[in-house]
């Protein structure tokens, strides 16, 4: 999979109106149905053909609740299984889990003013 048809396969409206696009520099935004653009991460594909989603996380972006980070379901559910999404916290501290991992661990869950996100445990994340 190219960059070009990985920034094509994310661009889109889920079921709830809100609108993501994908910029040439492969930051992804969210663009909600009530107009607000929100950065949800980026996208990119190594040389061997394999998509690496990534997304900062400070300390307040950790559901207590789960000990788990929320990412876009939308985007979740285009990565392959076998993608690579990178954490890079506030901390320094990278970490990444397989795409397929983290949809099979992930819970569903979805808030007043934001996107439909799928909650990943912290602890499925290895230090990369």
């Amino acid at each position: 999979m190219d960059s070009n048809a990985i920034k094509a396969k994310f661009g889109g409206t889920d079921e709830y109106g809100n609108t993501t696009v994908v910029r040439n520099n492969g930051d992804i935004w969210l663009y909600l149905k009530n107009g607000t653009p929100r950065n949800i991460g980026n996208i990119r594909v190594e040389d061997d053909g394999t998509p690496v989603f990534s997304k900062f996380m400070k300390a307040s972006n950790v559901f207590r609740k789960s000990n788990s980070w929320g990412f876009s379901a939308f985007v979740l559910g285009m990565l392959p299984d076998y993608a690579i999404i990178l954490v890079k916290t506030d901390t320094g501290k990278v970490m990444s889990v397989k795409a397929g991992l983290a949809k099979t661990l992930g819970e569903k869950y979805m808030s007043s003013g934001f996107e439909r996100q799928i909650l990943v445990p912290i602890s499925a994340f290895t230090n990369a």
